[in-house]
């Protein structure tokens, strides 16, 4: 063999491709990155959903240690700036005194129609800052303006975005319900996209999401039990026993009503 030959084997050698073992190997390694990081995904997912249950758990368990200390409801609390520390007169937690009637209301509105929105002088606003200055809820914020805001001012923030006021519907009557049918009379939890009005457009949640909170707390119909959707046809379709979840890409978004005190 000549020298040439030699050299010429030596660089055919040298400029094999993968064997079909070693990109078998690849692959493997390229499935189980892949796998991973779709897990990891579910594992955040699954968490947000743990998460934002826990925080309504907690506010239903925080509403009731209220009860339990002054005798009445946050929000609806007669004489605030008397009965609870850091409550001045002057401040957004004692300058909007409850009427004592033992719901969280809006005391404009009545008590027929759950609040559509954080009003400035509702009990469902001003409970989260009674809650806070009696040292049961932390994380809620008073910039003395008055206006209801996420995490900004004294209303508190959800882990999937958006977040929460309260109050209470006589009627079972409440905005933007996905099937227009009336919810059980009682105190609900809003869990909203904004401090604005609640409407079909301004839930917090994709329909995937919402489908889970209420399936972790309640039947995972939008329009029966104690958790139900807002968000008309964009968040829901069917009607009554019927209705689901619209879990389609560009769906949503949806709201929910979530029932405490009950």
């Amino acid at each position: 063999m000549t020298h040439q030959s030699f050299t010429q084997i030596q660089a055919r050698d040298g400029e094999r491709g993968f064997t079909l073992v070693e990109l078998a190997i690849v692959l493997i390694i390229i499935g189980l990155l892949i796998g991973g990081i779709l897990k990891g995904q579910e594992l955040i997912a699954n968490a947000q959903i743990k998460s934002v249950v826990s925080q309504m758990k907690g506010f239903d368990a925080a509403v009731t240690t209220f009860k339990d200390s002054y005798g009445a409801l946050p929000g609806d609390i007669l004489n605030a700036s008397n009965r609870l520390p850091n409550c001045a007169a002057a401040t957004t937690c004692g300058a909007n005194p409850g009427n004592g009637n033992g719901f969280i209301d809006s005391p404009a509105a009545g008590l027929g129609t759950l609040p559509g929105t954080a009003g400035a002088g509702s009990e469902g606003f001003i409970m989260w800052i009674q809650l806070s200055a009696a040292d049961i809820v932390s994380g809620i914020q008073d910039d003395g303006t008055a206006v209801p805001k996420f995490a900004d001012n004294g209303l508190p923030k959800a882990s999937l975005g958006g977040g929460y006021w309260a109050g209470y519907t006589q009627t079972g009557a409440a905005l933007a319900l996905s099937e227009n049918i009336n919810m059980r009379t009682g105190h609900y939890f809003v869990l909203n996209g904004s401090a604005a009005t609640v409407a079909a457009a301004t839930g917090g949640l994709e329909p995937l999401q919402a489908e889970r909170i209420d399936r972790t707390l309640d039947d995972g119909n939008p329009s029966t039990g104690t958790v139900r959707a807002s968000g008309a046809g964009n968040c829901t379709n069917g009607n009554g026993a019927t209705a689901l979840y619209s879990n389609v890409p560009g769906n949503g978004p949806c709201g929910l009503y979530v029932r405490f005190q009950g």
